[in-house]
């Protein structure tokens, strides 16, 4: 009993000492306050902290004596709310450091400062979350040129005119010309044309204005692009979206047509299976007449990753008619989605079919449908569910049709209806 109760009042002693040196304030001449620091840093035992000290030391002489003196007001005003060494004032330091190291101009010091001591001013009683959150975007702006840094993910800019500023009590960055840039391990995306302001202790982008094209999946810059006003970017994720835009979609010659753009960064993959960028166009009655030769379709656009995708309702279905070798009609398909590829394919997970043949027609409601750009070949397939597995109304030959595929060489008058044979041993 006696030994817990010396453990007890050992550990009440410890507590009291801290907090008794805690209420003291840092000696105001340069070389007594540098020890002091160094001191406080060591004590921790921590090898990072001990790092910090050893740096703060080296450095310190090329610290202007301005300079010196306001940080040593920051740090009285750390010491007065009673802030731990780590995080706060290792932190605190290795900002210093950071921006001693990135050799910016008394006017931007001069930003920093101010809002940090307003930072530490407005804090809650017991509550110096937003400071250390203050000081890890410090120290991302000054080593990195970053927003945001968190294991994973980077958000930067590249704007070299920039501004520290408070509104109404609240640290922003400011810049009005520049590029945002969403950086993770094998992918990145970027923000082009943009101004706006940074809420550091929200990870909020606020942006004005801005650009984002589909280059990173292989595209040129000037084939596939997006434009928009006012947006936002939660730094703290991967991926932000846009409900107004305007797509350029040098491709199809097409330009302005309005819809909503997401993006996302996405780790290790390739541009073949990227599925963002993203538009999705708000109308869904586009028509396109440079899809491929002899092609037309109507609809609302997709465009997911390099993927273009025309989609509808299922009130107003998507339409593609593709003409055949005497320059008529030969089909025409509807569906709620259809995939494109550009020069390469036209796929349809379930079709409804109408098959052009003179004043007469095969029809069907729902069934696969692929059709070969370049070889100009269709293939019509009949599933076994639902209802792909109904029979094809046949108005040329006046009766029902079953076959599992049609095959039709559009640069030939015929085309072909067969069963798909299994193989066997």
């Amino acid at each position: 009993m006696p030994r817990i109760l010396f453990l007890f009042s050992f550990i009440i002693f410890q507590i009291t000492a801290i907090y008794a040196q805690s209420d003291k304030s840092f000696p105001d001449d340069r070389p007594s306050f540098l020890k002091s620091i160094t001191d406080l840093l060591n004590e921790t035992k921590r090898d990072d902290a001990k790092q910090t000290a050893a740096d703060l030391e080296k450095t310190w002489p090329a610290i202007s004596s301005a300079r010196q003196g306001d940080i040593i007001e920051i740090a009285q005003a750390m010491r007065a709310r009673k802030m731990l060494t780590s995080p706060y004032f290792q932190k605190y330091f290795n900002s210093i450091l950071a921006f001693q190291a990135s050799k910016q101009d008394d006017y931007l010091w001069d930003q920093w400062k101010s809002i940090t001591l307003s930072v530490i001013s407005n804090l809650r009683q017991g509550n110096n979350k937003k400071y250390e959150d203050w000081l890890d975007f410090s120290l991302a702006l000054f080593t990195e040129h970053a927003l945001y840094i968190s294991q994973g993910k980077t958000w930067k800019f590249d704007a070299d005119d920039f501004d520290l500023l408070l509104e109404n009590n609240i640290p922003v960055l400011k810049f009005s010309e520049g590029t945002i840039l969403g950086i993770t391990e094998g992918d990145s995306i970027r923000v082009e044309q943009t101004a706006g302001k940074y809420y550091p202790l929200d990870n909020k982008w606020s942006g004005t204005r801005g650009k984002s094209d589909w280059v990173r999946v292989g595209f040129g810059p000037d084939d596939a692009y997006v434009t928009f006003g006012a947006y936002t970017i939660d730094c703290s994720k991967t991926e932000y979206s846009v409900d107004s835009v305007k797509l350029y979609y040098g491709a199809y010659k097409k330009a302005n047509i309005a819809g909503k753009f997401s993006d996302k960064m996405l780790s290790h993959t390739t541009p073949e299976h990227a599925n963002y960028p993203r538009f999705v166009s708000y109308k869904k009655d586009l028509s396109f007449d440079d899809v491929a030769p002899h092609v037309k379709v109507f609809g609302g656009l997709q465009l997911n990753g390099a993927k273009m995708n025309l989609d509808g309702t299922s009130d107003h279905k998507a339409m593609i008619k593709i003409y055949r070798f005497d320059g008529l009609v030969g089909i025409i398909a509807k569906s709620r989605h259809f995939d494109i590829q550009k020069d390469k394919e036209i796929n349809a997970g379930q079709a409804e079919i109408k098959l052009v043949l003179g004043k007469d027609s095969i029809v069907h409601g729902g069934i696969t449908m692929r059709y070969n750009i370049d070889k100009r070949e269709l293939f019509l397939f009949r599933g076994k569910n639902g209802i792909q597995k109904s029979a094809y109304n046949d108005y040329y030959h006046g009766f029902e049709e079953n076959p599992e595929l049609i095959y039709w060489d559009m640069n030939e008058p015929e085309l072909i209806m067969r069963n798909i044979a299994v193989g066997g041993k």
